[in-house]
């Protein structure tokens, strides 16, 4: 659904709410296109021998997280729950994440977040009023 939507307007919505443009002339030089959509679908699709023949061999995973031949390694023989148990503790502690974790490992889904800096937001400008600085007379 999200890769026909993106096709058929052109347009990408970012984790901040922006629409980024895929493409014609508004796409900014460097930036993601079409092409790059349809390529970031099909790699997503591979089978996990060759996404990570491809991991290794561009250096970054799918979604752009750098990765060196020994990550590739790993990530390719751990069970997906015992990553979600090491995020997990790591980012609730121990007690909570061994909690989380019960839950992933008898099949719930378990999934971490990074929280990314916000952009700082542009404040409104405001029209000043002129103060009074004598009571007014009647």
């Amino acid at each position: 659904m999200v890769f026909t939507a993106r096709v058929l307007t052109g347009e990408t919505k970012r984790f901040n709410g922006e629409i980024v443009p895929l493409k014609g002339p508004d796409v900014k030089s460097g930036g993601r296109t079409l092409i790059d959509v349809g390529q970031n679908f099909l790699r997503s699709k591979l089978a996990p021998a060759p996404g990570a023949a491809i991991d290794w061999w561009t250096g970054e995973n799918v979604i752009g997280e750098k990765m060196t031949g020994k990550d590739v390694l790993k990530r390719s023989v751990t069970p997906l729950a015992y990553n979600d148990v090491f995020k997990a503790m790591e980012e609730h502690g121990v007690a909570r994440g061994a909690a989380l974790s019960l839950l992933a490992i008898f099949g719930m889904g378990l999934q971490t977040y990074e929280n990314k800096p916000k952009e700082p937001e542009e404040k409104p400008k405001t029209k000043k009023t002129p103060r009074r600085t004598s009571a007014p007379s009647y």
